[in-house]
């Protein structure tokens, strides 16, 4: 986790509430990436990872100092530019697994993210995206968390939506004791 700030107010998810203005500075990061072995997944995630300017420092030390075969992100997708540009921008190797978290289709993902431009905002990114994966050494998911009935009923819907994009959508259940602080 690389902040808990967030810039959506989720439903199963309250890492936004957590303080973070004590967050790891950059040389603390290299320190501790400089102490640890050799990985094969770096996963860099908040919080929402993008809120941090210094992202694109972060998945270079990473990359420098653990030596992954992957680089995996999950975001919300809100921050188009700044994930452009961390996805642009960064080591073109390793492979870059970018996870998008959608929940379901326009209002209903709104809903669920507590921001009513979540859907375009995150669209808007895998929009932008895909048609560069392979140029960009980027493999790009969708990840949809399933908080009740409806997202069920979404997950077609959404599945739908994607396939255009050539984009797979996979699901993650959530129950009371998975919310992230409380």
């Amino acid at each position: 986790t690389v902040t808990f700030a967030c810039n959506a107010r989720c439903v199963m998810c309250d890492s936004w509430r957590k303080p973070s203005e004590d967050e790891l500075t950059i040389e603390e990061i290299e320190r501790i990436f400089a102490q640890m072995p050799k990985l094969d997944v770096v996963r860099l995630t908040g919080g929402e990872p993008f809120v941090r300017k210094d992202l694109l420092e972060i998945g270079t030390l990473a990359v420098r100092h653990l030596r992954p075969i992957v680089l995996h992100v999950t975001t919300n997708g809100f921050l188009t530019d700044r994930i452009l540009e961390f996805v642009e921008r960064r080591p073109r190797r390793p492979l870059l697994h970018l996870l998008v978290s959608i929940d379901g289709v326009a209002e209903e993902h709104d809903r669920i993210r507590g921001h009513r431009h979540a859907w375009d905002f995150a669209f808007r990114t895998l929009e932008a995206l895909a048609p560069r994966q392979r140029e960009l050494n980027l493999h790009l998911g969708v990840n949809q968390t399933i908080v009740d009935r409806r997202g069920l009923e979404q997950y077609a819907k959404l599945r739908d939506r994607l396939a255009p994009l050539g984009i797979q959508n996979q699901a993650v259940i959530a129950y009371a004791e998975s919310a992230t602080y409380s």
